[in-house]
């Protein structure tokens, strides 16, 4: 990640989200795999995914879970140029990768890790009432991974899928 280490990006963007539950994609969401573009639900443990941090891991575990709070909803490029691909449906707490100007406006860093409910605009980043309860996925690895999901930059720490089961 040359000088975007995971752990300058926490220290660049301490967000505190203690009652967001916990972080999650929708399970029909795609990841890159070493296979190819799979549904994030079809996923088990073993399989290898491409992270952007490390290459090609291997998924140690994975928590389904009912999201409880009011999912936030990305349009498509949203976040930039192809930033996520299609509609993306996250939880309030789910960090994403942000490298350009909000990082810069919002946590004065070039490159920063924001929950999703920090980036609600009203139009093309909201709060979808109605999916309440939708199934959401969170990714397990031995390390903190930064994640391509829907072309989009997901954070994921290994504690979250304990969080979320």
């Amino acid at each position: 990640m040359s000088d975007m280490t995971l752990g300058g990006l926490r220290r660049a963007a301490q967000v505190q989200s203690p009652d967001l539950g916990p972080a999650g994609i929708s399970a029909s969401a795609r990841i890159l795999t070493a296979d190819g573009e799979r549904r994030l639900g079809e996923l088990e443990p073993g399989d290898r995914i491409v992270s952007r941090t490390s290459g090609m891991i291997r998924l140690t575990g994975l928590a389904r879970f009912t999201c409880e709070a009011v999912p936030i909803a990305l349009a498509p490029h949203a976040l930039g140029n192809g930033r996520p691909s299609d509609l993306l449906h996250v939880s309030p707490a789910q960090k994403l990768l942000l490298r350009d100007w909000r990082a810069k406006l919002l946590y004065g860093s070039s490159a920063a890790l924001a929950p999703a409910a920090a980036l609600v605009d009203g139009g093309y980043i909201t709060r979808t009432p109605r999916l309440k309860g939708m199934e959401m996925v969170t990714l397990q690895f031995d390390a903190p991974q930064i994640l391509y999901i829907g072309m989009l930059e997901c954070a994921f720490e290994p504690d979250e899928a304990a969080q979320a089961a």
